[in-house]
């Protein structure tokens, strides 16, 4: 099968292109073919790319390796919403960590999300012990972060 070993490649989506379009890489089965992952205006289905057969880098791994004892076990292991709880007192403007929006939402605070393999093209970025990161691994309840409780609460 064309997919076999090709990972997270046949999970996004591309499109032919001329050998001189600088995101060309050269087709794997045809010779002299392109294409490109990123020329196309296509979009990265997040869905998809959770659910691909081909691959289970964006999918939520159980690994948390490295973390401190700053934080539970469970934490980022499964979708969850794993800073709601804390989120103020780990990553408030007096952390230090430089994460707290002081002007505007931290309703990240209440979403849910999960450890990713590095490979994966809609992690959302490298977080505690050099973890990659997503929210888009997993659907968020919709609760918003109040600033005056310092908690979550249920979305409008």
């Amino acid at each position: 099968a064309y997919c076999a070993g090709r990972g997270i490649a046949c999970c996004l989506p591309w499109c032919y292109v001329t050998g001189t379009c600088m995101e060309s890489v050269k087709h794997p089965n045809f010779t002299g073919a392109f294409l490109s992952y990123t020329a196309c205006n296509s979009s990265v289905n997040d869905e998809e790319l959770v659910s691909c057969a081909h691959s289970d880098v964006c999918r939520c791994q159980g690994n948390n390796t490295g973390l401190g004892s700053r934080f539970p076990t469970t934490y980022g292991l499964q979708c969850s919403q794993h800073d709601a709880a804390k989120c103020y007192e780990w990553w408030g403007p007096e952390s230090g960590s430089g994460l707290w929006n002081t002007s505007g939402s931290n309703n990240w605070c209440c979403d849910s999300w999960c450890y990713v393999k590095p490979g994966c093209p809609n992690a959302d970025g490298i977080g505690e012990a050099g973890l990659h990161y997503s929210y888009k691994a997993c659907q968020s309840p919709g609760d918003v972060w109040d600033a005056t409780e310092k908690q979550c609460k249920a979305g409008s």
